[in-house]
């Protein structure tokens, strides 16, 4: 699995921003990952429901794009300003 992305993060694009690292690539059957290192937040329920909340925020994205996103958290911050940023970056 590991070795697939490895693959797939060569042909994808990539965008920085102040919070995220997004890698996209086009997709028939659209997937998106949120991928938090528990060093930038420590409990898991908090990484949890911050990976929903983008999750359902964008996946409805992805598939009107139909892309494939990975996004990495960079640093921490509230949960509507992360939104907000990734609305307005994807």
């Amino acid at each position: 699995m590991r070795s697939g992305f490895y693959a797939w993060r060569k042909v994808a694009t990539l965008t920085h921003s102040q919070h995220f690292l997004i890698y996209s690539h086009p997709a028939p059957s659209p997937r998106v990952a949120f991928i938090i290192s528990s060093k930038k937040i420590k409990l898991a329920t908090q990484r949890n429901v911050l990976r929903r909340t983008v999750l359902d925020a964008l996946l409805p994205l992805a598939r009107a794009s139909s892309r494939d996103l990975v996004l990495f958290l960079k640093s921490k911050a509230p949960t509507k300003v992360l939104i907000s940023e990734l609305l307005a970056n994807c």
